[in-house]
């Protein structure tokens, strides 16, 4: 016996993915229109692609009525636009259906977005701007004339020191900007003093400064009364790039984190 059509109304766990899927927008293209307003009062349609009732737009009688309350039947859209999609000749299964997966497809896959967008490579976050001339810095630490090939040689010593900087996390770099700003003379500081002034666990604090270590950005000092010291490196050279550019931040005024840890070096130009 074949089985009367009756209208059902859709399940709540139907409404809520129908919802969730449609982003709170209108599913025909380029609509902007919101199924729930700012006061949230829920305005939108939830609209049938084939006919719940004999007799309405796309009807099929081949459904059963759970088909036609089934997620895959069903669409939220805007008043005008519901009224619109009432001409079947112009408004067919496949092409609302068409309207459907496209839109859904924005949506879908929410948590993948949001993982993506947390699971990323930090390091790729903030791009380098290199010096050319290190003009700004040579005239601020009063350097004598340097030759062509000496500031090439410079440059490109400089240039491997921020990749080392580039590839390392932006909350490696902080730490490592706290490290040269409360570094003395001798490029040294106390880890106990490192340790007391950042926000984070001592296995957090110990991954940074390992990898400050690998990257030969610093090394172990020379202990003192209490403990450990931290000792920033030189560069191959001899160099002391982080002492200098923290002479040259403070006779500038310019802020150190701009350069440690935003890498713009083109501040030395």
């Amino acid at each position: 016996m074949p089985e009367i059509v009756k209208r059902l109304a859709p399940e709540k766990d139907t409404l809520r993915e129908l919802y969730l899927k449609s982003g709170n927008l209108c599913m025909f293209p380029d609509c902007t229109e919101r199924m729930i307003n700012k006061e949230g009062v829920f305005v939108g349609q939830v609209c049938h692609i084939e006919a719940a009732d004999e007799g309405g737009e796309r009807f099929n009688p081949n459904q059963t009525n759970e088909q036609r309350r089934h997620f895959s039947n069903l669409m939220l859209m805007c008043y005008p636009h519901h009224t619109i999609t009432n001409d079947v000749g112009a408004y067919t299964v496949e092409r609302l259906k068409g309207f459907k997966t496209a839109h859904e497809a924005r949506f879908t896959d929410i948590a993948g977005t949001i993982e993506r967008a947390i699971v990323q490579d930090l390091t790729k976050t903030t791009k380098p701007t290199k010096p050319q001339r290190l003009k700004k810095l040579s005239e601020a630490l009063k350097w004598p004339s340097l030759t062509e090939e000496e500031l090439a040689d410079s440059v490109q010593e400089l240039d491997t020191w921020i990749e080392k900087l580039a590839r390392i996390s932006p909350d490696s770099r902080r730490i490592f900007l706290y490290i040269i700003e409360r570094m003395d003379r001798t490029s040294h500081v106390p880890y106990r003093e490192i340790k007391q002034i950042v926000n984070i666990s001592p296995d957090s604090l110990a991954e940074h400064i390992g990898t400050l270590d690998r990257y030969n950005l610093i090394g172990e000092g020379h202990p003192d009364d209490f403990g450990g010291q931290i000792r920033v490196t030189n560069l191959s050279s001899g160099w002391p790039i982080a002492t200098d550019i923290k002479s040259f931040a403070h006779a500038a005024g310019i802020p150190l984190d701009l350069i440690v840890v935003q890498l713009d070096f083109s501040l030395l130009d």
